[in-house]
């Protein structure tokens, strides 16, 4: 389990790097609303799973720190992709 938590916490280093680069950016309100739609998804409030995180010997800061770097990997990953084509029927 440390092992996947270092190795996890090295990948969102590595993904937030990569999107700086890319000069790509990832607000607080960003982070806000992702964090909000997570609670949502559990049945809770932001502060609640921000509560229940510390209570698990985890914490809200954590959580926050993770969907940064999703967040920063996933648009870095859409700005790389190549727009879909359109197919023009005549």
């Amino acid at each position: 389990l440390r092992q996947q938590v270092l190795r996890n916490l090295i990948d969102e280093t590595l993904q937030i790097q990569a999107a700086k680069t890319a000069e790509i950016t990832v607000t607080e309100k960003d982070i806000d609303r992702t964090l909000e739609r997570v609670a949502q998804g559990v049945k809770m409030t932001s502060a609640q799973l921000v509560e229940y995180l510390k209570a698990s010997g985890s914490s809200g800061r954590s959580l926050r720190r993770q969907i940064a770097g999703e967040t920063a990997w996933r648009r870095l990953q859409q700005a790389k992709s190549p727009p879909p084509l359109l197919l023009l029927c005549p």
